[in-house]
């Protein structure tokens, strides 16, 4: 009977905390007005959009870069880097101006009780005290998805 309550409270926990969870996650987006989750959509597009006009830019012996598997991945990125043409180049550098002019907009529209709901969002999420913490958990990250990619 004892271990039967266990199991019970376990699994009512496990389910009160789940649903926190994920109500924590969409609460930092529905902190957006719609004219701003409106901006963000756009942006994803437009993300996946120079994504693609890139990749029909690559030639065939750079597509063959990306996909030889004896390399890790930071030396294939590397490589087609080096490989790049002066317009493929150009094409990034416009692309990643595009991106900042429209990250710089976006934070435009956001308030000070918005920025500071967001961040207290991802601080929570994540179980972060301070910025070095933060530093610390995305050099972690990209460790690992370097990592798992290889």
């Amino acid at each position: 009977m004892k271990s039967l309550k266990i199991i019970v409270v376990f699994v009512y926990s496990v389910l009160l905390f789940g649903t926190t969870a994920y109500s924590q996650s969409d609460d930092a987006v529905s902190n957006l007005t719609p004219k701003q989750f409106e901006m963000l959509e756009a942006h994803k597009k437009l993300l996946m959009k120079h994504r693609e006009a890139f990749k029909t830019t690559l030639t065939k012996d750079q597509l063959e870069l990306l996909k030889d598997q004896t390399k890790t991945k930071d030396e294939r990125q590397e490589l087609l880097m080096a490989s790049l043409t002066l317009h493929q180049k150009r094409v990034l550098e416009m692309n990643r101006e595009e991106v900042r002019t429209r990250r710089e907009l976006f934070n435009a529209t956001i308030t000070d009780e918005q920025r500071r709901r967001l961040r207290a969002e991802f601080f929570m999420d994540n179980n972060i005290r301070d910025r070095k913490e933060l530093r610390e958990l995305i050099l972690e990250r990209r460790k690992l998805r370097r990592i798992r990619n290889n």
